[in-house]
């Protein structure tokens, strides 16, 4: 089992979004958060990633994701861009669809049998992580973070 390096950027490259009424003079700020993902075993298949902003559904329930994603792996590599994205607090799922069927597949005990990972380092052997562990938070303007999780893929 080889460890992947998952990395959190979170990079204001929005600017400021719609006004939230005709009366507001204030703008909502947003910003764009960066998954870079490296160290897959191989390119086959694709790398799905899940942006959550709350506890539902996370790490593996990908219908209660607040966005998702899919990436293409090129040379033990993935990246891919959240854009428009507010303020608040976000954790990040994401595993190796090798074999491009749309699920995390699972082996014996719901064991993962492809490669996953989430934000915060967070690996337990014994259970899913839970979104309060992944959680960081998105200032939604200038914050950045990187070299925040690991991945394991197996």
């Amino acid at each position: 089992m080889a460890t992947a390096r998952l990395t959190l950027t979170i990079i204001a490259l929005a600017g400021f979004g719609i006004a939230r009424g005709p009366a507001s003079a204030a703008f909502d700020p947003v910003g764009t958060i960066v998954v870079s993902i490296e160290g897959f075993r191989n390119a086959a298949g694709h790398a799905r990633v899940a942006l959550f902003n709350r506890e539902v559904g996370f790490p593996d329930g990908e219908s209660g994701a607040y966005r998702k994603a899919v990436a293409d792996i090129d040379r033990g590599r993935a990246e891919l861009r959240f854009a428009d994205v507010p303020p608040g607090e976000y954790a990040v799922a994401m595993y190796h669809d090798e074999n491009d069927d749309g699920k995390l597949n699972k082996g014996l005990f719901g064991i993962p049998k492809e490669g996953y990972g989430v934000s915060n380092n967070l690996i337990h052997v014994t259970r899913a992580p839970r979104f309060t562990e992944a959680r960081f938070q998105f200032d939604g303007i200038s914050q950045k973070v990187s070299d925040l999780p690991h991945s394991l893929i197996h």
